[in-house]
């Protein structure tokens, strides 16, 4: 499937998730879509709901962040080419994923919440 591509889906549940902060403090989800079976790159966010671990972004589309940020292999190889197309550095990120996390969630517990 291309990176372009994002279906019809507007809630969609996101695994070993990071959130990267980009030029002018821009924040993006990367991580791997439950449902989907992919790695996945959200567009801006712009709404976090820490009590629903749930984030909006810009696009309107919903996510639930499930366990804690730890990454995945194949998100970041999507994100990796997303920044490439968009042409952002590789270097000029900043790993916020901690502002995000879920009290109580050790990283090896992957329970939806």
């Amino acid at each position: 499937m291309s990176i372009w591509e994002v279906g019809p889906a507007q809630s969609v549940y996101l695994l070993r998730w990071k959130v990267y902060e980009i030029e002018a403090g821009v924040r993006h989800l990367v991580g791997w879509d439950v449902d989907g079976f992919q790695g996945r790159v959200s567009s801006e966010i712009a709404v976090w709901d820490p009590s629903e671990f749930k984030v909006i972004t810009k696009s309107g589309r919903i996510y639930t962040l499930v366990g804690p940020s730890r990454g995945d292999s194949t998100a970041e190889y999507v994100w990796g080419r997303w920044k490439d197309i968009w042409g952002y550095d590789h270097y000029n990120q900043i790993d916020v994923s901690e502002e995000y996390e879920c009290e109580g969630l050790s990283k090896d517990d992957d329970t939806v919440l």
